[in-house]
């Protein structure tokens, strides 16, 4: 996690920064792959709603009390995506393995390069 684009949500008294993430792209969709560092899985939530997708999760191991110096990005983070309307939103899937998130964003069927059978009369 960089200390890159830190936000402010104005509701409440809660830092959070934006993770940075590697896009790759193949034949069958799209990668999301973002450092997490001290990130478990059950501190990280996936979802995606009305062509957005959104990573939110917090950092474990953070002592209590005052910082004296934060090298450290705060330990809440958010990022969201807006999805084009080729990506097939139901079949997204995502995997943590060591501090390492990897979201897989398929295309939809009818955007895929496919081979089309070539038949002679």
């Amino acid at each position: 996690m960089s200390t890159q684009a830190i936000t402010r949500d104005d509701t409440m008294d809660v830092r959070f920064v934006t993770p940075p993430v590697d896009i790759f792209e193949n034949q069958d969709g799209l990668f999301l792959v973002s450092d997490m560092p001290g990130v478990s899985k059950d501190s990280l939530s996936v979802k995606v709603h009305d062509h957005e997708l959104t990573v939110v999760g917090k950092r474990g191991g953070i002592p209590e009390g005052d910082a004296l110096h934060q090298g450290i990005p705060a330990d809440s983070f958010q990022r969201t995506f807006s999805l084009h309307h080729n990506i097939d939103t139901e079949n997204i899937e995502a995997k943590l393995q060591s501090g390492v998130l990897t979201v897989f964003l398929p295309k939809s069927d009818a955007v895929r390069t496919r081979d089309i059978q070539i038949q002679t009369a």
